[in-house]
């Protein structure tokens, strides 16, 4: 019920309310184990610390949530996007992976893992993930948008297609 009431308050604009009510859900929480209650307040801890720039935090709130509950598709994502935040993009795609394991059309997590691939200079993979997005989400333009990106951009002149990333762009 804590949880429940934090986010209650988060929505109502009571961010400090918010993590009092999830920060009490953790303490009353067993220490070890699988915990939905604690997993589901961590990951709301890791939400409002991502939120105001405590990447750190952020990714030791989200941690703890997959800790306690392994298969929080959420959780994942959210630890994924804070570590490539945070620069450690290879640890960012392994969460990534896990996600898209856990829920294989998760568009968020194909998204986050392509951006990561592109940041570490893994432009074929990139182009690659991007055109099976395309094919499984062809309702997202992002992903044809980040692969005209790529094509356009790539340092990896076997990558780099200018003229495939025009007319991707005039598909749009």
């Amino acid at each position: 019920l804590r949880h429940k009431l934090g986010t209650a308050l988060f929505l109502s604009g009571d961010v400090r309310g918010a993590m009092e009510q999830f920060l009490e859900t953790v303490r009353l929480a067993p220490p070890d184990g699988l915990d939905e209650s604690t997993a589901k307040a961590k990951y709301s801890l890791g939400v409002l610390t991502a939120s105001i720039g405590r990447g750190e935090q952020a990714i030791a709130h989200f941690q703890a949530a997959v800790t306690h509950q392994p298969t929080y598709v959420e959780a994942r994502l959210g630890l994924a996007d804070a570590l490539r935040r945070d620069g450690r993009v290879t640890a960012a795609i392994g969460e990534y992976a896990r996600a898209l394991d856990l829920s294989p059309r998760l568009v968020e997590a194909e998204f986050g893992y392509a951006l990561a691939l592109v940041r570490i200079g893994r432009h074929r993979e990139a182009r690659d993930r991007l055109t099976r997005a395309i094919a499984n989400h062809p309702d997202e333009t992002r992903f044809t948008l980040a692969l005209a990106r790529v094509l356009a951009a790539s340092p990896d002149a076997g990558v780099r297609d200018g003229a495939r990333a025009m007319a991707l762009v005039d598909q749009l």
